[in-house]
Formats: structure tokens, C-alpha cells, sequence
């Protein structure tokens, strides 16, 4: 199992052969070396927790880096079904993690306008 924990009570729990997937969607169109790199200690450690360990400048880039595979892999999965297998469970689990970013997005937007 996988683990990107974007918040309190905003996980994602994921198969390893579904990060597996998605992570070789990222190297294939690898970001910056220190975005890449903690892609790769988060492969290594079987997740990561955004606040907890990853310094708050590198957020946005890895967040916009695992949105961006995910839509990558979503237009190359196509429209299947979620109970379809391999493909389905895939589809299922990239639009659950694009579920959690834009609510990540949202959330962050509304911290920064009550600050």
C-alpha cells in the first residue's frame, strides 16, 4: 500500500501497483530533481505526509506533478469501467487522488483569504 496524506482526514490509500503506475507516468515527464526526488522517497517509504515531511515551498510542485500524471494517466486509461479490473480499479483510485487535490486546493485558498 501507498500513502499521500494531504491533510487531516485527506488521505490517499492506493495498491502498490497503482502508485507504481502513476509514479512511472512522473519519471516519464520527470519535474525539478527536488520534486522528483521526493516522489522517489515516497516510493522508497510507501507514502508521504505533505505537511509533515515535505518542506512547504516543494508542496505546490509536487501536487501540481501528481495532478498532471494522474490527468495523464486518466486520458490513457479512458472512460472504463470502475468494476473493469485493472484499468477500473486505476481509474477509480486517480479519480479519487484528483478528488483530494482540488479539495487540497480549495482548502488552501480559503486558509490564505482568512489570513
Amino acid at each position: 500500500m501507498q500513502l499521500v496524506v494531504f491533510g487531516p482526514e485527506r488521505e490517499w490509500w492506493v495498491p502498490g501497483r497503482v502508485w507504481d503506475r502513476l509514479f512511472q507516468s512522473v519519471e516519464a515527464t520527470p519535474p525539478p530533481d527536488e520534486v522528483l526526488y521526493w516522489f522517489r522517497v515516497t516510493d522508497a517509504n510507501n507514502g508521504i505526509d505533505l505537511d509533515e515531511d515535505l518542506e512547504p515551498e516543494l508542496r505546490p510542485g509536487f501536487v501540481a506533478t501528481i495532478r498532471q500524471a494522474a490527468q495523464r494517466e486518466l486520458a490513457l486509461v479512458g472512460d472504463v469501467d470502475p468494476q473493469d479490473g485493472e484499468d477500473g480499479m486505476y481509474r477509480s483510485a486517480l479519480e479519487r487522488l484528483l478528488e483530494l487535490i482540488a479539495n487540497d486546493d480549495e482548502g488552501r485558498q480559503a486558509n490564505q483569504s482568512a489570513e
